[in-house]
This record gives C-alpha cells, sequence and structure tokens, in this order.
C-alpha cells in the first residue's frame, strides 16, 4: 500500500502559533476550575513542583479568600510566597485551612 507524502512543512505551518502544554499542568488546570493551564506552566515554570502545586491549589480551595477566580487566585499567590518563604505545606495547611 502507497501512502501519501508528508507535507512537513504544511504540518508546521499549521502547528505555528498554537501553544503546547505539559499534559499534567492540564490535568491540574481542569480539576481547579478557578486555574488556568498558563497559570499552572507559570507556577511550574517558577520552580514549583506539580505535586507542591497541586497541594498548594487545594489549601488555596480551603481559604476564605477562595469564593470566586479572584479571590482563589489571591490565595494562591499568598500561599506561593509563604512557600518559597520557607513555610512548608504542612505548616500552610494549618494556618490557611478554615
Amino acid at each position: 500500500m502507497l501512502m501519501a507524502p508528508v507535507d512537513l512543512q504544511e504540518d508546521s505551518e499549521r502547528e505555528r502559533g498554537l501553544k503546547h502544554f505539559d499534559p499534567v499542568a492540564v490535568l491540574i488546570a481542569n480539576y481547579f476550575d478557578w486555574m488556568d493551564v498558563e497559570m499552572v506552566t507559570a507556577y511550574h515554570d517558577g520552580n514549583l513542583g506539580y505535586g507542591t502545586l497541586f497541594k498548594l491549589c487545594t489549601i488555596a480551595e480551603m481559604t476564605e479568600k477562595c469564593v470566586d477566580v479572584s479571590g482563589c487566585a489571591a490565595a494562591m499567590k499568598a500561599l506561593v510566597t509563604d512557600f518559597k518563604a520557607g513555610i512548608g505545606v504542612g505548616e500552610l495547611y494549618r494556618r490557611y485551612s478554615r
């Protein structure tokens, strides 16, 4: 069976401009509806592992701030700041959970 030749230039032109995200970033963004994949990717690029991101997102959802998208994002930003300052996830859970 003969196959039609593949035009690699056409494929690259079609994909140009499309962003390709890590599947784990997509899963986290889909799980937490207030996060988008760009946000997850930015935090990950800022040296936070996906496991830590998931834990911090879970804690953010337990805060009193997380009543809407902007509140959840603000809670997440505060958590990341505290985490990067050296506060452990367990301590953050105790401080921020309702």
